[in-house]
């Protein structure tokens, strides 16, 4: 499968009597107030090559980060559409503002592709929504050609843990998420049953 074959599902929506459409008007008002946090700091956050902290913070504050989760598990539900169109709105105020949300939102994704019926990825799915949790990014190993979805790094499970170490020379963002898989460079949230390590 292809990304233009891919098709987004909402299995929330299906097994749920929760309404299909979040409220819009409220998405474009919190998205404007943090795209004005990032047109704020966009000067500085580029000249000083720097995290944008207030944007983010905006984000959290305003609950985007979690919005993408599923209503069942304490979020709105916006959909692939809602994001990119939000992605824009930050990108007009601030790149680096909007990359962020984005990479971020790529994992919520994935998350809420994967996630529903896993009682360990809907635990997660619900501190996402209510702690607003931002999700770090580590997709660049060099070895293939940028396509995020396949790695040469191999899985491990044990009956106690699941480990991947993994050789990425970059990992966005690696100082301030809130979860990630684990590095040793970044204090962050461990999440539970995983370890990864990039040397």
């Amino acid at each position: 499968m292809n990304v233009q074959e891919a098709s987004f599902r909402n299995p929330a929506a299906t097994e749920t009597d929760e309404p299909l459409f979040l409220d819009r008007k409220s998405l474009i008002q919190r998205t404007a107030i943090v795209a004005a946090a990032a047109a704020a700091e966009t000067e500085e956050v580029d000249r000083q090559a720097r995290f944008p902290q207030a944007a983010i913070d905006a984000a959290r504050q305003h609950r985007l980060l979690g919005i993408q989760i599923p209503q069942m598990f304490g979020g709105e539900g916006a959909s692939i559409f809602d994001i990119t169109d939000m992605c824009y709105t930050l990108g007009r105020a601030c790149a680096s503002t909007a990359m962020i949300f984005a990479m971020h939102q790529t994992k919520v994704a994935c998350l809420v592709r994967h996630g529903t019926g896993s009682g360990w990825h809907e635990t997660l799915m619900r501190r996402v929504a209510s702690e607003q949790m931002l999700l770090a990014s580590s997709t660049t190993e060099g070895q293939n050609g940028g396509n995020i979805r396949s790695s040469s790094a191999a899985v491990e499970h044990t009956s106690a843990e699941i480990t991947l170490v993994r050789n990425a020379t970059v990992i966005s963002y690696g100082r301030k998420p809130t979860a990630s898989s684990r590095s040793r460079a970044a204090p962050m949230t461990r999440l539970p049953r995983t370890r990864c390590y990039w040397p």
